[in-house]
């Protein structure tokens, strides 16, 4: 494994409560400097002719030089507590990835963007100027998913149309690897979604899905299966909307990619469509929300007729398991976004929103909202407005967890750039500010729950083994939409004896997995390890005392 840069954290302070006293939220500040401890974004400063922009930014003057190409700031406030959840103090380790960029008023064209990964508790193991390829200034990622543990996948935006070349990014060395390269319209594909296909069911070797990209209108349509070797189509289907309509801005394949739910944000709408067995086309099951939605909607006491919008917009609506989808409204509100969860019920045709959180704060475009192991709830914004009447009113995007139950905020980062000196300022998403599409979360292991007290309340325990019963609840190491292989073995500490071992199914969408087997000890009580692995190679340990049945 390669050795990671990372930074360290210029100063982190107790926040104060309304009352003025001390608070269980830590904020920590990560100052410019941090993002230049990094030499390849150095290098692209040098390359946009600042001599020396570690100097630059240690004065006031220098930094304002530099805005139109670096965050002014991170922020976090970090409540631990409300972060572990179910989990206990394992929900706080992992780390968290996402593009940021800005036009900067630069005649609509990106002067930077950057791929980021860091910690919760604010340290940076990766700030890298995103690879930009057959591009005016510099791409974004939108849609961007771990590989493994080690590697992402994304599609950059070329010149702002919503297209473009597909990467692996190893952001532990920062080196980039182009996939799919050579298939039709250059190997260039919509930017808003890219999904590997499930183990085994591509037959022409490892592949990935992605929407398709209409530069003309900046907006996706149709999914395409490409094998990621040569860019070949070898397999896909159509949204059954015309071209620059109903825009794909995420794909999401279920069920070992036989089916597939789409987020159609120009129409407002959330889809399913049963693809087909050949791999080539697909039918539609149901299609909710919007002009074309064709199921009542209930929320609270009101229900909504077929064909009502009420959600707009929105983004990465994804389906989390137990019949949840999950979205991003961005203007369903109208006056502010907010996150959404939503039961969708098959058998009576009909759709419920069980879960919302309004944010305060009004997104025209991007957004995310995914599950956390812990139970919290991870979304990431942006603002298209700004301003001056408190200092985290100057914030352009960002990214927070909040509890599912509670709707406390866990944990926030806030991305601040060059100041707003009025009320009011509009931030574009192509001429100026800091903006963020989506956010993933993963750990560097499987990860079961802490033996550290988790939240009062809490369902989930400790891996523990008595009655010679072995039970254990486990979460692959980050979100995947297909369950996926995991082994485990308990083994005796003094002798290394294998007393149990076997293979089981990380569950889809990161919901736990519970195991239990039984045990056949010799002695009353016996030390033991248990190692799990998930199918990447990735293993955590856990040691336990076992008692006999």
């Amino acid at each position: 494994m390669a050795s990671t840069e990372t930074s360290t954290i210029a100063s982190q302070d107790e926040s104060l409560n309304d009352s003025g006293g001390v608070s269980a939220t830590r904020r920590i500040q990560i100052p410019m400097t941090e993002f230049l401890r990094f030499p390849k974004a150095v290098e692209y400063l040098v390359d946009q002719g600042f001599k020396d922009p570690m100097a630059l930014a240690q004065t006031e003057a220098g930094r304002g030089r530099l805005l139109p190409y670096l965050p002014a700031r991170f922020t976090i406030d970090m409540d631990a507590r409300a972060v572990a959840g179910d989990l206990g103090n394992v929900a706080t380790e992992g780390y968290l990835t996402f593009n940021i960029y800005t036009a900067h008023f630069n005649d609509g064209f990106n002067t930077a963007s950057w791929n980021v990964v860091m910690d919760l508790q604010g340290k940076l193991h990766q700030f890298s100027p995103a690879r930009s390829v057959d591009a005016v200034g510099r791409v974004h990622f939108c849609g961007l998913k771990n590989y493994d543990e080690d590697t992402l996948v994304m599609i950059q935006s070329a010149n702002e149309s919503a297209g473009g070349h597909a990467f692996k990014w190893n952001w532990r060395n920062d080196e980039y690897t182009r996939i799919g390269a050579g298939g039709s319209g250059h190997g260039t594909y919509g930017c808003h979604d890219i999904q590997f296909a499930h183990p085994g069911s591509a037959e022409h070797g490892e592949a990935f899905w992605a929407p398709g990209p209409n530069p003309s209108c900046a907006e996706n349509n149709n999914v395409t299966l490409v094998e990621a070797a040569t860019g070949k189509q070898i397999g896909g289907f159509e949204t059954g909307f015309a071209d620059c309509v109903a825009d794909v801005n995420h794909a999401q394949l279920l069920e070992d990619d036989t089916s597939s739910i789409l987020s159609l944000r120009a129409i407002s709408a959330i889809a399913k469509y049963e693809i087909d067995k050949s791999g080539f086309g697909a039918t539609r099951k149901w299609i909710i929300g919007g002009d074309e939605g064709n199921w009542p909607i209930v929320h609270g006491d009101v229900t909504y007729p077929p064909g009502a919008t009420v959600w707009d917009g929105q983004h990465n609506a994804e389906y989390m398991g137990d019949n949840e989808v999950w979205m991003f409204d961005d203007k369903g509100m109208q006056n502010q976004s907010r996150l959404l969860i939503v039961k969708v019920n098959e058998d009576d045709n009909i759709a419920e929103i069980v879960w919302d959180y309004p944010l305060g704060l009004l997104a025209q475009v991007y957004g995310d909202c995914d599950p956390l192991p812990s139970g919290n709830i991870l979304a990431s914004y942006w603002r298209s407005t700004y301003g001056n009447k408190s200092a985290y009113d100057q914030t352009q995007c960002g990214v927070m967890e909040v509890t599912r139950e509670t709707k406390e905020v866990a944990w926030h980062l806030r991305v601040f750039g060059q100041e707003c000196p009025d009320d009011d300022c509009q931030l574009l998403w192509d001429k100026s500010g800091w903006t963020m599409y989506s956010v993933e979360r993963f750990y560097e292991k499987p990860v079961l729950p802490s033996i550290q007290t988790p939240r009062v309340g809490a369902t989930i325990s400790p891996p523990s083994c008595a009655g010679g019963v072995l039970s254990f609840t486990a979460w692959n190491t980050f979100k995947v939409s297909s369950r996926r292989e995991g082994h485990y073995s308990l083994l005796g500490r003094e002798t290394g004896e294998t007393l149990a071992t076997g293979t089981f199914l990380f569950e889809a969408h990161w919901r736990p997995t519970n195991v239990t087997v039984a045990v056949d000890l010799t002695s009353d009580t016996v030390e033991t390890e248990l190692v799990l692995q998930n199918n990447h190679g990735a293993t955590t340990h856990f040691n336990m005392t076992c008692t006999k049945g």
